[in-house]
């Protein structure tokens, strides 16, 4: 469990991805290391900055009329470019440092 803990807290996976994917196959393998598991299910986020700035680089671009209505002071569609990333990254972006990124880049 100490192994499992200490993938969410790292960052490498999302606290609602391990419960809903890790747990369960830890169930089915206790013998399995957590980190095996992510590994083998393709769960592991990224921070890799590179691949970060490509996806939020694309998202930004999809979506022109968003980034001006943001920069217009609708604050609140960050949580929509954080959703498109996620999804463009399938939920591989890592949210601390993609929020940052983000941020930057519509600043």
């Amino acid at each position: 469990m100490a192994a499992y803990l200490q993938l969410i807290e790292s960052g490498q996976v999302s606290a609602s991805i391990a419960n809903q994917r890790i747990f369960p196959e830890l169930v089915k393998s206790p013998h399995t290391p957590p980190l095996e598991l992510a590994q083998k299910l393709n769960l592991l986020q990224s921070s890799d900055s590179d691949f970060l700035e490509k996806i939020v680089d694309e998202v930004l671009a999809a979506n022109p009329d968003k980034v001006a209505e943001y920069r217009k002071g609708k604050k609140g569609l960050i949580g929509f470019f954080m959703g498109e990333v996620m999804r463009a990254s399938k939920g591989k972006a890592e949210p601390k440092a993609t929020n940052e990124l983000v941020a930057r880049k519509l600043g």
